[in-house]
């Protein structure tokens, strides 16, 4: 066994992108980075802001259902209460 160190591969995106485009014909490059650099990068940010929208909205709506029963359980209705028909 060696106690030399694994050399690092060479992660930089430039280095990745020329080689992920390399002997492509013009349109398939197009193709490459249109995904890489909108269509990810739009996915990416729009599942982040659902998800963030799902978990503030819940609360909000949590909250607001844990308010109303605990309106309703502290003042039952009584005929000065209710709304005039």
């Amino acid at each position: 066994m060696s106690n030399k160190p694994k050399k690092m591969p060479d992660m930089r995106y430039d280095v990745m992108y020329l080689k992920s485009i390399e002997g492509l014909k013009w349109y398939e490059a197009v193709y490459v980075t249109v995904k890489d650099q909108v269509v990810y990068p739009f996915m990416q940010g729009s599942i982040i802001h659902l998800g963030l929208i799902s978990a503030l909205s819940g609360s909000k709506i949590r909250k607001y259902f844990t308010n109303m029963v605990s309106f309703l359980k502290s003042a039952p209705p009584n005929a000065d209460t209710l709304p005039k028909t």
